[in-house]
């Protein structure tokens, strides 16, 4: 019976499934599985940040070293589960990817390790490797993947940055004092997300945090 699978990083939205023409109530048939992209570097840093950019050897806004190992797990995890299901045979899977660069080593790096080739499909012995294509960039991918409009988001959106200006007065006094201790100035929210999805991203690979970003993180964080 032929098989078929449809992989998508950023997100991964893997579908298993059998053709069959019957089958009885504990067989499996599908298998959807839906993912994010593995931890990325900051998309940029502000100008006191105490980490400079060589901090990151991938680079800023890239799979990190974790978010490959992220993303290989869970394609080792998933390849125990459904052993049987799925051979290495690259015929039977489709890979789509987001067009963004860590979408894309996410798919690599997921697709490496369900996809590891048996004996019928080494390149090189004891080598678990083997080139998958990975689609990404295309009007296919473009529709499966981009941010297609959606009314409801859309009209949410709007209500939220309708109330932007006076949310950032009320936190004036706040806003300022990050403003001083980062040395970069926020024209709407948006900003004041991106400076802490940075000190964030430091903070879980336990680099410098000054005062201003640990006030910034607490001020943020939901108690567990």
């Amino acid at each position: 019976m032929g098989k078929e699978i449809l992989l998508a990083a950023c997100l991964f939205v893997v579908m298993i499934f059998k053709k069959v023409h019957s089958c009885t109530d504990d067989e499996l048939v599908l298998v959807q599985m839906i993912s994010r992209h593995g931890e990325i570097s900051p998309i940029k840093l502000y100008p006191e940040d105490p980490n400079p950019a060589e901090v990151w050897k991938e680079g800023l806004e890239d799979l990190t070293l974790k978010g490959k190992f992220q993303a290989y797990a869970l394609g080792c995890y998933l390849r125990a589960r459904y052993d049987g299901f799925i051979t290495s045979d690259p015929n039977e899977v489709d890979v789509i990817s987001g067009s963004k660069e860590y979408c894309v080593k996410s798919a690599q790096s997921f697709i490496t390790a369900l996809y590891a080739p048996d004996s019928n499909w080494e390149i090189v012995q004891q080598f678990p490797w083997q080139p998958m294509f990975i689609q990404y960039g295309n009007d296919t991918t473009e529709k499966c993947l981009s941010n297609p409009s959606c009314p409801a988001a859309d009209e949410e959106t709007r209500r939220i940055f309708s109330d932007e200006k006076e949310m950032l007065e009320s936190y004036e006094g706040l806003i300022q004092f990050w403003q001083e201790n980062s040395g970069r100035n926020f024209e709407g929210l948006e900003d004041i997300e991106t400076l802490y999805n940075t000190l964030r991203t430091e903070a879980n690979y336990n680099l410098a945090v000054s005062i201003m970003g640990s006030k910034l993180l607490e001020l943020f964080t939901i108690p567990s």
